[in-house]
């Protein structure tokens, strides 16, 4: 069974078709890191928590 396309709830009109791509494909990834919900378990997502926690710039897309 296919996984489950994460549901955007806000506009997609601030993001680039390749953004919202990779945001229905690991958008509940993100969402469970920004939220503690998941541990940071690599230092590139251990980047995206600090830069979701305003701790630092984002490096990436």
């Amino acid at each position: 069974m296919p996984p489950v396309s994460f549901a955007l709830r806000c506009s997609r009109e601030i993001f680039s078709a390749e953004e919202i791509e990779t945001l229905e494909r690991y958008g509940g990834q993100f969402e469970d890191l920004a939220a503690g919900r998941r541990p940071a378990r690599t230092p590139a997502q251990q980047r995206f928590v600090e830069a979701a926690q305003g701790r630092r710039p984002p490096e990436t897309d």
